[in-house]
């Protein structure tokens, strides 16, 4: 009796935990990837039916442990992606001049380089758990791979603000409850 009532405990556990939903937005995200490398973590969050190969807008969880640091983990994640960023990265602080939690603004791609934009707002926060992520990315498509093309984002530019406000408003523990 009591390993049937273990199973189901673990069963149930699981199903909540496969089935995990984030809001964003006034968005519902339910988790569709995750994975670990080393010591890090990363879940990925998509609306409705979207997949990893075929999105809008994502939600992106990461835990690294054993980091100390905001840089051990933000340096690398730029790093890799710094041959496609498209425009001059931000750093928006939770707190002005402290940068143990603070949100890295990129403009990834290009035409020629990538089939999409994609406008990535990455929290980074130190714990004392380690340090934690949450990213809202936001897919562009691209009409052609011509350099030369208008592509419009005014919706990025009026939701920048309020996206910016909510990621940073998210309690730590929020994000830390995750994993």
């Amino acid at each position: 009796m009591k390993t049937i009532i273990l199973s189901l405990i673990i069963s149930a556990l699981w199903v909540s935990s496969a089935y995990a939903q984030l809001t964003f937005s006034g968005s519902e995200y339910s988790k569709k990837w995750e994975a670990s490398q080393g010591d890090a973590t990363m879940k990925e969050y998509l609306t409705g039916p979207e997949t990893t190969e075929n999105w809008t807008t994502m939600l992106t969880l990461q835990a690294h442990p054993k980091a100390t640091e905001v840089k051990e983990v933000s340096g690398p994640y730029f790093e890799a992606r710094k041959s496609i960023v498209a425009m001059p990265p931000q750093l928006h602080p939770k707190k002005e001049g402290v940068f143990d939690d603070v949100i890295l603004e990129l403009f990834l791609g290009g035409p020629g380089l990538t089939p999409h934009l994609e406008f990535v707002l990455a929290r980074f926060i130190k714990t004392d758990r380690g340090v934690f992520m949450i990213t809202y990315s936001h897919k562009i498509p691209l009409k052609s791979k011509k350099k030369n093309q208008d592509i419009n984002i005014d919706h990025i530019a009026k939701g920048k603000e309020a996206w910016i406000k909510e990621l940073l408003d998210i309690p730590v523990e929020s994000v830390t409850n995750e994993f």
